[in-house]
């Protein structure tokens, strides 16, 4: 039974038009673009979110401390749903290229991951550079959400059939399949070129381990931190990319948001 404080912060994540409309929480219909970006390695996810037109802000430091809420909400909601709901499940997500990149290179998936239970959705490779086409095999044990279960009758997005995987997913395995002539004439990218491949990734629970570190909340809920990160982000908006000290400091920062969340679960 997931308590009402978690069923709002999944809602908001998922730009539930009742939920934001309330004006309650800040972020807009397209939070989810900046909450990812900020659990993202590297910087190819803000790069790749602002090349395509889309909206990376803070406005304050209670909009951070509100987004570190809902992570936690939101993981914590996972988990006890995965209790009730062990199974395993393939799903089907269209992603950049740069973020399989990523997967490869880190061994975990990035920010909250979203894959829909039906099959590829186009739209969401239409709006995309350089995709790829990607097979979700997750371990019955992997915490998730699958959200035309939980909100079955007020689903915002039923359509989406959405299922929803924590950042910190460990990949066990990626494998290449080949794609169809009806895949690559189906799922064009932003600019109507056909995927770049096909793949299935075999994923399993994730392990957040505690690292002891005290007073990480204060230092990035700081008024010298929060101004710091609104610089970095206005930069990547309009130039996408940061000068070296900005670049080491935003990074610094994603770390040590990562490193508190995994404190708390």
């Amino acid at each position: 039974m997931l308590s009402k404080q978690q069923l709002d912060s999944i809602r908001f994540y998922m730009g539930d038009p009742e939920i934001v409309n309330r004006k309650e929480m800040q972020g807009g219909l397209k939070a989810y673009n900046t909450m990812n970006a900020l659990l993202s390695y590297d910087l190819h996810d803000e790069v790749d979110k602002v090349k395509e037109g889309r909206i990376l802000e803070l406005h304050n430091v209670q909009h951070l401390k509100q987004y570190i809420q809902q992570y936690l909400d939101i993981v914590k909601a996972m988990q006890d749903y995965v209790v009730e709901h062990p199974i395993e499940m393939v799903t089907y997500r269209i992603d950049r290229l740069s973020s399989l990149e990523s997967i490869r290179k880190y061994g975990v998936l990035e920010g909250f991951h979203s894959s829909c239970t039906t099959g590829f959705l186009p739209q969401y490779a239409h709006s995309k550079q350089n995709v790829v086409l990607l097979e979700i095999h997750r371990d019955k044990d992997v915490p998730y959400l699958d959200f035309a279960n939980i909100f079955e009758g007020y689903y915002a997005k039923p359509e989406e059939a959405e299922l929803l995987l924590p950042f910190g997913t460990k990949v066990k395995h990626v494998e290449e399949i080949a794609l169809t002539e009806d895949e690559k004439e189906m799922y064009h990218d932003i600019h109507h070129l056909p995927p770049v491949g096909k793949y299935r990734i075999y994923v399993e629970k994730p392990e957040y381990l505690k690292n002891g570190l005290d007073g990480l909340y204060e230092e990035i809920t700081s008024d010298e931190c929060i101004t710091r990160i609104q610089h970095c982000l206005n930069n990547l908006m309009k130039n996408h990319i940061l000068e070296n000290d900005d670049f080491v400091y935003y990074l610094a920062f994603k770390e040590k948001l990562m490193k508190y969340l995994c404190n708390q679960l």
